[in-house]
């Protein structure tokens, strides 16, 4: 404790409140000593600063010793690694206080930043919470990342970047939201050759908010083998550990109890054909599906998927058609797969036949029947799914294996699970379901007062292909394509008599014709402009605008062509 301001004047041998300085030869009593309240203050006269003058008096054993300063200082740089682009994170811990975290410059914690803290090799790799803790793996001698924080989902393309094809480790805090964050990471599609998550507890981590910084494994031990020991692997099918990861309602899953059970013991029962009495499906036990690619095969595939439905719907993956109320969705639905059914071209393309195709649908199997049959379709190998709990839906999905699943509307289906859209879980998971089964996934959805999709912002990113049907002028409605490749927007107008959508463009004429010369290639200018309903005058000048733009075609013979068809 330090003594009081006459007690120090009384040790330098001073009078009253001055006393000769300790920090310089003095000879004529500059230090002023004096006592406000319970703290001593002192000033040298002579020019010493007052630092000065409390180390000298600190070095007689008048003065409190110096406190010691347990502030810790860090500077993590976070970074995109699709773009290179940094943000600083400032970390102050002082103890006992709580620790202190800002970015430079300001603003929220970015999303799409992952903090590398060790990056050296193609082996297993530890996703952590926070770069403190991703620090302390990385002195364990393995490679690591870390994540923001547990209410910060990363986006997953660069996620995916630092985890393609390795042996990835999940390892959160111990926490509720830091398990649940790394649960949610685990039913992403991180593109790894297998995902684990650890068990903090059986680390030795029992207190609340323990990590990877908290750890202090013995010496001699293989890091890498005890996380594995300590982890849970994510179970196949990937639906499982997905449905699992986000929290589907108890509800649900006590009615689909028969299901999950048939899923773990891997075996499916002998179901029925309601249309022919035949037998489908699967007996006895199911093959575990395949959960990993060699580079051979991902270098093999496509980078655009095969088509399934023109414009709306790719092989193995989830399309999301939005659109607000009455805008035509349904109908444009009915009508791509009408053309699909009957060979029909549908907005330019000449679709194949699909195969089977299952549609879950709220308006009911009646009106959506009567739809198709407008097309002349009679008869066709279409299952017509109830609205139910997801686990039902992947049960069907897994046993009969449709070409194409239409959901209309995701609310519907929604509300028959959690009645809330927002629920990002769900998306998740049917999105892996339809990659796993191989078929192509529709999900009509409404939009918002303020023209974007309702809900939450996941079911972006769970789809491959957000397509937005829009109202234009004139009646047009137009396709915008938001996904995972590009898509041209198109333009389509809509023929009440024949209940089917055809193309259109800025110029709706043009548009009429090259829809016409795509029905009918090889037709003369004459029949062009009379099958697309313009006078001889108005159709000769439609004619020339779209061969002065390159539009069309004309052989020899005066056979007309849309350009770039016959490629």
């Amino acid at each position: 404790m330090t003594p009081s301001a006459a007690q120090i004047v009384e040790a330098l041998g001073g009078r009253g409140d001055k006393a000769r300085c300790p920090a310089h030869d003095d000879a004529h009593a500059s230090l002023h000593v004096t006592q406000a309240d319970d703290r001593v203050l002192v000033k040298c006269f002579a020019g010493c600063s007052q630092a000065e003058v409390i180390d000298a008096l600190r070095d007689r054993g008048l003065w409190d010793e110096k406190p010691v300063d347990n502030t810790i200082k860090t500077v993590l740089v976070w970074r995109d690694p699709t773009t290179g682009k940094t943000r600083e994170q400032h970390r102050l811990d002082s103890p006992p206080n709580p620790k202190k975290m800002w970015w430079a410059p300001g603003g929220p914690a970015p999303r799409f930043l992952l903090y590398e803290a060790r990056v050296e090799n193609d082996g297993p790799i530890v996703v952590a919470e926070g770069g403190k803790a991703a620090n302390a793996v990385a002195r364990l001698g393995v490679d690591a990342i870390a994540t923001v924080n547990a209410t910060t989902l990363p986006a997953l393309d660069r996620l995916v970047h630092y985890t393609r094809g390795r042996e990835v480790i999940l390892w959160p805090d111990n926490d509720a939201a830091g398990i649940e964050h790394m649960k949610t990471l685990s039913a992403l599609d991180l593109g790894a050759a297998s995902v684990a998550v650890v068990v903090p507890a059986l680390l030795g981590l029992t207190e609340k908010g323990e990590d990877a910084a908290d750890f202090r494994p013995r010496d001699s031990i293989d890091v890498v083998d005890l996380l594995r020991e300590s982890s849970g692997i994510a179970e196949t099918p990937m639906y499982t550990a997905c449905e699992r990861s986000m929290n589907v309602p108890r509800t649900s899953r006590e009615r689909s109890a028969n299901v999950h059970k048939a899923f773990t013991e891997r075996s499916r029962s002998v179901r029925d054909d309601p249309d022919g009495g035949a037998k489908v499906g699967h007996e006895g036990p199911l093959d575990p599906p395949k959960i990993w690619r060699s580079w051979s095969e991902v270098e093999s595939a496509p980078l655009v998927p095969d088509c399934i439905l023109p414009l709306l719907a790719w092989e193995a993956r989830l399309s999301v058609l939005v659109g607000d109320s009455k805008s035509g969705k349904t109908t444009l639905l009915a009508d791509a797969i009408g053309c699909a059914l009957m060979g029909r071209e549908f907005l330019g393309t000449m679709p194949d036949q699909p195969g089977r195709i299952a549609i879950v649908q709220e308006m009911g199997a009646e009106s959506m029947r009567a739809w198709i049959a407008r097309h002349g379709v009679t008869e066709a190998d279409i299952d017509f799914v109830d609205v139910v709990a997801y686990a039902d839906l992947v049960a069907y999905l897994e046993a009969r294996r449709p070409a194409l699943t239409v959901v209309d509307t995701l609310a519907a289906l929604a509300a028959a699970n959690r009645a809330d859209e927002n629920a990002a879980g769900d998306m998740r998971l049917l999105a892996n379901v339809l990659r796993s089964t191989g078929s192509a996934g529709l999900v009509v959805h409404h939009e918002n007062k303020s023209g974007q999709y309702r809900g939450s912002t996941d079911i972006r990113a769970a789809c491959d292909q957000l397509i937005e049907l829009k109202r234009e002028e004139h009646g047009l409605r137009s396709l915008t394509y938001i996904g995972r490749w590009p898509q041209q927007r198109v333009e389509l107008s809509f023929d009440k008599g024949a209940a089917h959508f055809v193309l259109a463009d800025s110029d709706n004429d043009v548009g009429r014709l090259l829809h016409y010369i795509r029905e009918r290639p090889g037709c003369t200018k004459g029949e062009a402009w009379r099958g697309a309903g313009f006078t001889k005058t108005h159709g000769y000048k439609v004619v020339t605008r779209a061969q002065s733009e390159r539009r069309v075609e004309i052989d020899g013979d005066g056979r007309m062509f849309v350009a770039g068809d016959g490629e």
